[in-house]
Order: structure tokens, then sequence, then C-alpha cells
């Protein structure tokens, strides 16, 4: 990391100014995490399983809800479960029949799966 400070005669304002004496220095690395924080990653995935689950319950109960299906695509695609999310986005194309920009993209899904 770089800090930088400003000459002696600055104004005490962080931001880079005309002085000519301009300092920059390398800070030390920052301290590795608390062990706490390296548990972080696990509780996320723990977190979007949970939340994959409450949007696949919610889409049981409205299975033709526009943000509940957007949000399980990005799960799936994030997930790298294509074929999966290439279902949801054929029931996007059903709710917007003419939407060319959904057609498009259901489009790529599909070549994707293959």
């Amino acid at each position: 990391m770089i800090e930088y400070r400003s000459g002696a005669g600055s104004s005490g304002c962080n931001l880079p100014c005309s002085s000519s004496s301009r300092e920059y220095k390398i800070l030390p690395r920052p301290p590795p995490p608390k062990k706490e924080c390296s548990q972080l990653p696990n509780l996320l995935q723990l977190r979007a399983g949970e939340a994959l689950d409450v949007l696949k319950n919610t889409l049981a109960r409205h299975p033709y809800d526009r943000d509940v299906l957007t949000a399980l695509i990005s799960y799936e695609i994030e997930a790298a479960q294509f074929s999966t999310a290439l279902e949801y986005a054929e029931r996007l194309v059903e709710l917007e029949p003419d939407n060319a920009e959904v057609a498009a993209f259901v489009e790529r899904l599909r070549r994707r799966t293959r």
C-alpha cells in the first residue's frame, strides 16, 4: 500500500497540492486475517446455500416470479450449472415472449449447455 502526504507547508488536506515537497512511502502489509475471518468463505457458502433454498421454495409457490427466476439464474450460472440456469431462463421467455434481450440470453445459455 502506498501513502501520500503533501509537504510541510500544505493546508492539511489529503489531496495532492502544488507544494514541491511531497512524500510517498510504502506502508507495511496489513496483518494476516484473524482466524474468525478465515472462516468467512465457509460462512458465505453456507449463507448462499440457505439463500438458494429460500429462492427455490419461493419459486415453488410463485413459479413465474421474475425476480426469483433472475436470482436463481444468477446463482446457477455462478455455480456453472448452465442447464439448470437455462430451465429458469426459459420460464422468463414464457413471461416475456416479445423481449428480444431475454430471448438472446436464453440462446447464449443454450449454446453453452451443448
